[in-house]
């Protein structure tokens, strides 16, 4: 009697610890499922950034030097 109620309890909680590891093999999991996630999301946000900076300043030096031939063109009207 006292044997089956012994084996009994060991059986229950060998299926407990399984259990218990299976779960928490399925949260790691998860886990760095989430953090691939927020690495490539951090990742293109850093890029459009870049690009966007990258574009700003590329216009800013279009503008000047637009800026500058419009100088250079009126200073050469008004010298001729």
């Amino acid at each position: 009697m006292s044997s089956s109620t012994s084996s009994s309890v060991s059986s229950s909680s060998s299926s407990s610890s399984t259990s218990s590891s299976v779960s928490s093999a399925s949260s790691s999991s998860s886990s760095s499922i989430i953090e691939r996630v927020v690495a490539v999301v951090v990742v293109v946000v850093v890029v459009v950034i870049v690009v966007v900076v990258v574009e700003v300043v590329a216009v800013a030096v279009a503008v000047t030097v637009v800026v500058e031939v419009v100088v250079v063109v009126i200073v050469v009207v008004a010298v001729v």
